[in-house]
């Protein structure tokens, strides 16, 4: 099993990492654009033409985007990116956490390991259903069909590996702040981005939190790059811990 949840920890940092590249991309096609544009006017000014006059030259355009390089000019026109990159964010860790509990169960159900409070949980299943009787994958499905497990928020997440495997997540900092991404992804993808009184009434709650703490009706939650820094280096430490302490 260790080798499975070290497996399961480095796909994620691989996709946290590719959310990271979206993240940066702007600034990226900026430097991009930049460093050609200064190659090039150098070898207007410098080369065999020789060219002085500044009507043929790049030198207003290259201190545009080195006006907006330094001042980050176009960040508030990324609002739409970087909220998407919180939803992806947030996907991939809700996979990546299903995926472990998938691994912790199986082993502790192929090895005859379950808590006695998870056997408490599923034994009305394994009484009436054989064919899931013999198969961890298939209880895990039906526990989630049957709306017995759930992994769409961080309060859900605790309870099922508490209920089902008798493992505790602390409930520290990082689990506010991801609990808080959960929140947010929601009402991105529900509310087009609007927080409502449900939505505030839920962020009250997450108090020991990083980002955006003060939240007001109708407004518009945007993340910025900073932000999803916060929530990224958050989700990495959580699944780093829980493996840790699953393989220990």
């Amino acid at each position: 099993m260790k080798n499975e949840l070290k497996k399961i920890n480095d796909d994620f940092e691989k996709q946290i990492d590719s959310v990271t590249e979206l993240i940066k991309f702007d600034k990226l096609i900026l430097d991009f654009c930049l460093n050609h544009i200064k190659t090039l006017n150098e070898k207007l000014k410098n080369g065999v033409l020789k060219i002085t006059n500044p009507y043929y030259l790049a030198d207003n355009t290259i201190q545009a985007l080195e006006g907006i390089q330094r001042n980050n000019s176009f960040t508030k026109h990324y609002s739409i990116l970087y909220n998407q990159c919180l939803v992806l964010l947030v996907s991939h860790f809700t996979l990546v956490v299903e995926e472990i509990f998938s691994t912790v169960l199986k082993y502790q159900y192929t090895n005859q390991k379950l808590p006695n409070a998870a056997k408490n949980q599923i034994k009305f299943i394994l009484n009436e259903i054989d064919e899931i009787n013999q198969n961890p994958v298939l209880l895990k499905n039906f526990l989630v069909a049957k709306k017995k497990l759930t992994f769409q928020s961080l309060n859900s997440v605790a309870k099922s590996f508490d209920n089902y495997l008798g493992i505790k997540i602390p409930q520290d900092q990082k689990f506010d702040d991801i609990k808080f991404a959960f929140e947010c992804r929601h009402v991105i993808v529900h509310n087009v981005s609007k927080a409502d009184e449900k939505f505030i009434r839920k962020c009250n709650d997450i108090r020991n939190r990083n980002i955006k703490r003060n939240i007001f009706l109708d407004e518009d939650i945007n993340f910025t790059s900073s932000e999803l820094e916060f929530v990224k280096i958050s989700m990495l430490l959580f699944i780093q811990e829980l493996t840790e302490c699953i393989k220990d």
